[in-house]
């Protein structure tokens, strides 16, 4: 019986070709977005971590209240005093990040990664692809060097040879002996290609010097909140044995909402929503567009009634017809979504987001196939029953003529209604964000990006005050730098603006008379810069002096402040020879200059900024830019035979033209604002073709009323206002819901506009207004189409 229904469907569908491949291509657009994007969501926000009961794993972060630090990296000390008295914490493990020059076979590499506890693997269950992990001799101090790289790194320099276990390669100068391949999940947690062990001098580690990060799993059956109410006490029983710390509390933080950060979570989940607003518009068009074909079969269902037919066969039929258009749309959506997964994938930036394995497993095929089933019932079940629900003698008696006009025609009103509303919505929340990534491409930057080349240099020796050579050597670098053909400039800094892994902040204290009391600390971010770098990134000098070589280690400490740091701490007050205090280390700096303010990490923010001289303090892995007089790239060669003449093994890395890194930093707000412009689009046309179709029917129903009324003597113009009127109001009708709508998801889009508020009265008018008038023109055309009809000829077909 069922097999027959289906081959009965596939013939009523083959007899209609055009609507049959427009509503299987209608389908197939809204399925397709919606499973592309839901794929993403699925491996960012629903795939488990590659972790071992990752339910329990937390960020153990530290937090400080008064700095109004929420979450905060980790001191070295802290963490041991942890370990110690762990509390409800099964296992504890710390990472810190590090570069790794490495020196071997080859071309010299400079390669990310980081120090790892040997309790990293077992906190997080992780195995080595060969090998072994870290075991706690490693990292005593003394222990023979050991490093893991990743399975990657293995393939792409190695070939994979197992013989390399066991052997030395050559980090930064030192041979240490490969003991394993690390899992590509550790990667989550610690990026990069090369790990060694963490061992603390505890003689050189300072308590309120934060630079791990902390991971912990909590005991079986403690719950999140329990386990904080025991970490509170933790840090508590920490701050009474070491007062420096008392203000330092801990947070746990779960792991995927460490991972994947709020904004991220936001967006795609809005994402989400917008194409399942489409596939809804599509869902609605779809089932007016069944409805004014439920006309047509009216007189079909009545003929099978009369010969023995039951309404629930009657009705089963017809749902047949609907879920064999949803499976094929479904099938063609989800081909076409796995082919824009792959495209996508090739094409966007990377660390785009957290995760980059984006593809179509089993739970997103399941959704696309549940999908299609609920998009089948969702435009078919209605006009389905208005059909099998028809009175059969009525409908026989009507001899074509819908037996249930009127209501039939509401319902079609209101699934117009409800399209126009749905569009109106995602119009607005796209026009909020393409404003956004509008004013975000406009802002003040604070420094000049064009002409500029930066790369990143790393020196193993520098994070040895007592070595001067990495001195020496960016002493020599710069000069050597700025003399290569083309070059006008070069610098050297802890971090240039939106680079990689160059958020650097620190809690200091004002001294003297400011805006805040004396014991009043705030968190502030921080650079080293060498004395060009103000010159050559083109960020203005306002007062005071720059840097000279003098500005080193043994000379009074100095710094220079941005302009909204200077404010911030003395107001209106001359700056100058002013001083705070680091909380760290207690150490005072005085203010000898004030630059103008730079956005360094994000578009949408700027930061007050203290910068103090690379002749005082080097970071192991440093910024070096190099301005210019043609494009940045035409000097690179040069550049490089100049470093190698300085150290012939040193490799370079990270090499961008600034102007690249002030694109990526504005990539996932355009990215975000061109996806819902395309979906907000894609749903104004579907709801357009929506209104024309309820004209357009309610015209081809009402064809003999509108032809004797002109025969009576209405005037054609009255008939045209009255049905563009029909159209107008629900047009009018589904604006209002739909900007209502959008001021409710208000508080939703706060963290992702810039520039402009949530309630913006233009950007609601221009939606109000285009859509109003793509509304009178899908009215337009049936209304002039019925003000041609014929009286003669409509009062004789009556």
């Amino acid at each position: 019986m069922w097999l027959d229904d289906l081959r009965y469907s596939l013939r009523v569908l083959r007899h209609a070709p055009l609507t049959t491949i427009t509503i299987i291509l209608t389908v197939a657009l809204g399925i397709g977005a919606t499973t592309a994007v839901f794929s993403v969501v699925n491996a960012v926000l629903l795939r488990p971590l590659p972790y071992v009961d990752p339910g329990r794993l937390v960020w153990v972060a530290e937090r400080n209240d008064k700095l109004n630090l929420p979450t905060f990296s980790t001191s070295g000390l802290n963490f041991q005093s942890w370990l110690a008295d762990r509390g409800p914490v099964e296992s504890l493990g710390a990472v810190g990040y590090a570069t790794y020059n490495l020196l071997d076979v080859g071309e010299p590499e400079q390669l990310n990664g980081g120090t790892l506890t040997a309790s990293v693997f077992g906190a997080l269950g992780l195995v080595p692809v060969a090998g072994r992990t870290f075991i706690p001799a490693d990292q005593q101090l003394g222990a023979a060097p050991v490093a893991m790289i990743s399975a990657a790194l293995w393939h792409r320099r190695y070939g994979a040879d197992p013989a390399l276990l066991g052997r030395a390669i050559h980090l930064n100068g030192t041979p240490y002996t490969l003991v394993g391949i690390a899992p590509a999940a550790l990667n989550l947690i610690s990026p990069g290609d090369v790990w060694t062990p963490m061992a603390f001098d505890p003689a050189k580690e300072k308590r309120l010097s934060h630079l791990i990060t902390a991971i912990g799993r909590l005991r079986d059956g403690v719950t999140l909140q329990q386990a904080q109410l025991g970490m509170d006490a933790v840090a508590r029983r920490v701050g009474e044995q070491f007062p420096e710390v008392k203000d330092w509390g801990i947070r746990l933080v779960p792991f995927p909402e460490w991972i994947v950060p709020d904004q991220v979570r936001t967006v795609l989940l809005l994402l989400l929503f917008a194409v399942l607003t489409v596939l809804l518009i599509a869902a609605a068009n779809i089932a007016n567009l069944l409805l004014a074909r439920a006309l047509r079969r009216e007189q079909e269902v009545a003929l099978r009634a009369t010969l023995g037919a039951s309404r629930g066969r009657v009705l089963r039929q017809l749902l047949i017809e609907s879920l064999v258009l949803a499976a094929i749309g479904g099938i063609l959506g989800s081909v076409a979504a796995f082919v824009t997964v792959r495209a996508a994938g090739a094409a966007l930036p990377p660390n785009l987001l957290p995760v980059s394995d984006i593809g179509m497993d089993g739970k997103v095929l399941a959704f696309a196939l549940s999908l299609s089933l609920v998009t089948g019932l969702l435009f078919g079940l209605v006009p389905a029953w208005q059909i099998a629900s028809s009175p059969v003698s009525g409908v026989l008696r009507a001899s074509g003529k819908s037996a249930l006009g009127g209501g039939r025609r509401k319902l079609r009103n209101g699934l117009a209604t409800a399209e126009i509303a749905l569009a109106a919505a995602l119009l607005v929340v796209a026009g909020l964000l393409l404003q956004s990534a509008r004013h975000l491409g406009r802002v003040e930057l604070g420094f000049d990006p064009g002409h500029l080349l930066t790369f990143q240099v790393s020196l193993p020796g520098a994070k040895d005050p007592t070595d001067t050579r990495p001195f020496g050597f960016y002493r020599d670098l710069v000069p050597a730098l700025a003399a290569v053909p083309g070059a006008t400039g070069a610098a050297v800094s802890s971090g240039v603006p939106f680079g990689a892994g160059n958020y650097t902040a620190t809690p200091v204290h004002p001294v003297g008379a400011s805006q805040f009391a004396p014991d009043d600390a705030l968190t502030i971010d921080w650079r080293l810069a060498s004395p060009e770098y103000f010159r050559v990134m083109g960020i203005p000098l306002l007062r005071g002096r720059g840097f000279t070589e003098a500005d080193e280690a043994g000379a009074p400490p100095v710094m220079l402040v941005s302009r909204s740091m200077a404010e911030k701490f003395w107001g209106d007050a001359d700056p100058l020879g002013r001083a705070v205090q680091r909380v760290a280390d207690d150490k005072t700096f005085t203010v000898i200059g004030v630059v103008g303010d730079v956005r360094l990490n994000a578009l949408n923010q700027q930061t007050p900024t203290m910068y103090f001289s690379t002749a005082f303090r080097l970071w192991p892995l440093m910024d070096v830019v190099v301005r210019t007089s043609g494009e940045p790239e035409s000097v690179l060669a040069d550049v490089r035979r100049r470093i190698h003449s300085l150290d012939p093994g040193l490799p370079i890395s990270n090499v961008r033209p600034m102007t690249s890194w002030v694109a990526a930093s504005g990539a996932q707000p355009r990215l975000d604002a061109g996806l819902l412009a395309v979906f907000s689009a894609l749903a104004l046309v579907i709801a357009t073709l929506g209104i024309y179709g309820v004209l357009a029917h309610s015209v081809a129903q009402r064809t003999g009323e509108i032809g004797l009324r002109m025969a009576l003597g209405a005037p054609r113009g009255r008939v045209v206002r009255e049905l563009l009127r029909e159209g107008m109001i629900i047009g009018g009708i589904g604006i209002a819901l739909g900007l209502a709508g959008a001021l409710a998801a208000g508080p939703v889009l706060k963290g992702l506009v810039f520039g402009v508020t949530t309630y913006d009265v233009a950007t609601m008018a221009l939606v109000s207004v285009l859509l109003a008038a793509v509304t009178l023109v899908a009215c337009f055309v049936p209304a002039r189409r019925a003000a041609r009809v014929d009286p003669a000829i409509s009062l004789r077909n009556a």
